[in-house]
């Protein structure tokens, strides 16, 4: 499984760390905590 999760930026610009809200990353790791863990569980 291959997959992709994006860090919401200002005006949508991605990978651009200046402009991430303080919470986005965290909410990022826990969509791929999530995601790794269901695709252990089956």
């Amino acid at each position: 499984m291959t997959a992709m999760i994006f860090v919401p930026c200002k005006d949508g610009i991605i990978h651009n760390e200046i402009d991430a809200r303080p919470g986005h990353p965290e909410a990022v790791a826990n969509v791929l905590l999530a995601a790794m863990v269901a695709q252990v569980q089956g």
